[in-house]
């Protein structure tokens, strides 16, 4: 996806340009979003799961969105902790996860 961001006043202060942004011509900016560079490949899951907080029996549920060997985006509801683990299953153990950032309900963790 591409983005311009036009030059203040010719003076070739660049306002909220990217160090990765190319120079396009005197007046715009041309930049793109980085490669995905996951570790390993993220797949397509949307499905029901649950975090529990400091290996209690209690389990909130949350949505998987997408999930690959080393991480997950979830979907989930009010507040959560920095840690948990994420269940597939009810019954399971489940994977000791970390927060790695957060956009609304949407959330980024790493298996930890």
């Amino acid at each position: 996806m591409l983005f311009r961001i036009m030059l203040q006043g010719g003076n070739g202060i660049l306002k909220g340009a990217s160090m990765f942004a190319r120079k396009r011509d005197a007046n715009t900016i041309v930049g793109r979003k980085s490669k995905d560079q996951r570790k390993s490949t993220r797949r397509s899951f949307n499905t029901r799961g649950w975090i529990r907080v400091d290996g209690g029996f209690a389990v909130r549920p949350c949505s998987v969105l997408d999930l690959s060997d080393t991480g997950a985006r979830l979907s989930i509801e009010g507040d959560i902790p920095s840690s948990f683990a994420l269940l597939l299953s009810r019954d399971s153990k489940g994977r000791n996860a970390r927060i790695k950032w957060r956009r609304g309900d949407k959330v980024g963790v790493v298996f930890v």
